[in-house]
């Protein structure tokens, strides 16, 4: 359970860091390309971890243990880890979104300021984490979509 909390909050992690480590301004070539990489890395996700599948298994643990038998307890982990798994999605797709429409606003006003690079640097790395950690912790198939 507290890898799965500490992976929640990784590409979030990511994202501030960047956006205090970076500084000064970009070309708008660069904020051209920002708005192409986001949506490629977004749909990279979805695909990889199933956001749009019916009946989707979150990546992180890549395998819960067979359930104890105190059930309400075993019900009330898998409540906790699916909000934590949705709540990871949602963030997730926040940060992209924001470092997109800062991005698509930068090229569409010519101009860009020391936030615009923050906000979109920290968009990259957040989305560059989240595909780190969804290859180590394995795809969001089910041991059954292998048959």
């Amino acid at each position: 359970m507290l890898f799965t909390i500490v992976v929640t909050v990784i590409p979030a992690i990511a994202f501030v860091a960047t956006w205090f480590l970076v500084g000064g301004k970009a070309s708008e070539r660069y904020f051209e390309l920002v708005a192409q990489i986001i949506p490629i890395l977004l749909l990279t996700l979805a695909v990889e971890q199933r956001y749009f599948a019916r009946r989707r298994r979150f990546p992180f643990p890549p395998t819960l243990p067979e359930p104890s038998p105190p059930e309400e307890n075993w019900r009330k982990l898998l409540r906790v880890y699916s909000f934590l798994a949705h709540a990871y999605a949602l963030l997730l797709l926040a940060i992209l979104a924001l470092g997109e429409f800062t991005a698509l606003q930068v090229v569409a006003g010519g101009e860009s300021t020391h936030q615009d690079l923050r906000t979109t640097a920290g968009s990259l790395a957040a989305g560059f984490t989240a595909l780190v950690l969804s290859t180590f912790s394995g795809s969001g198939r089910s041991p059954d979509d292998a048959r």
